[in-house]
């Protein structure tokens, strides 16, 4: 009587085989997946985030380098938000840490606002991008402003700050207790105790930024 091999063993051990190299590679896409999933949510189609490299190793939770912003505020006005790094906490998943931040944002009649700072922390939820350890303002090349934080309205175009603030521009310098632009006015306010310094011949600090 002859023995017939059973050649289903055979295709088990190929299985078992593929399985030990595969599970591995699988698990390690599932764990990426659900790292980098919560950046890219949008509940709105106003905003989206493109990232250049994902870092897990040098901070709390994952480390974006070089993310970028876009979107547009509630009048369909664009802003661009750029940073050396961005990364969550685990405490609070909804805030987005960033290093080293550009923002611009731009008017309904072309006229555009430059904002740089240090570091900031954005609220996904409430779409606030808080900005700290000194912010500079620049307004179509023609006004500077500084200031040690400042708050941006993502949705509204709103820009605020309540620390003192220093500034020059072709028609003078000023200092400040604070400032803001409100989306619906079409200058800079200066707020609390001003002083305002003119050139000669020059006429009062203004813009038309809307």
């Amino acid at each position: 009587m002859s023995i017939i091999g059973n050649p289903s063993r055979g295709a088990y051990s190929r299985f078992v085989q593929l399985m030990r190299v595969g599970l591995p590679i699988i698990a390690a896409g599932i764990v990426l997946l659900v790292i980098t999933w919560p950046q890219f949510e949008n509940k709105s189609p106003r905003f989206k985030l493109s990232i250049s490299d994902v870092d897990t190793d040098k901070a709390v939770g994952q480390k974006i380098i070089n993310p970028r912003y876009t979107g547009t505020d509630s009048k369909h006005r664009p802003y661009t938000i750029t940073a050396k790094s961005a990364y969550r906490t685990h405490d609070k998943p909804q805030t987005v840490k960033l290093t080293s931040i550009k923002a611009k944002l731009v008017g309904e009649n072309g006229a555009w606002l430059a904002l740089s700072a240090e570091a900031g922390i954005y609220d996904r939820n409430l779409e606030f991008l808080d900005l700290k350890n000194g912010v500079n303002l620049i307004y179509n090349n023609e006004y500077e402003i500084h200031t040690q934080t400042a708050r941006i309205e993502l949705l509204k175009g709103r820009v605020v700050g309540s620390d003192f603030v220093t500034g020059h521009g072709p028609a003078g310098t000023l200092e400040a207790s604070g400032f803001e632009i409100l989306e619906n006015e079409q200058h800079i306010s200066f707020t609390g105790k001003s002083e305002l310094v003119l050139f000669r011949n020059k006429a009062k600090i203004s813009s038309d930024f809307k």
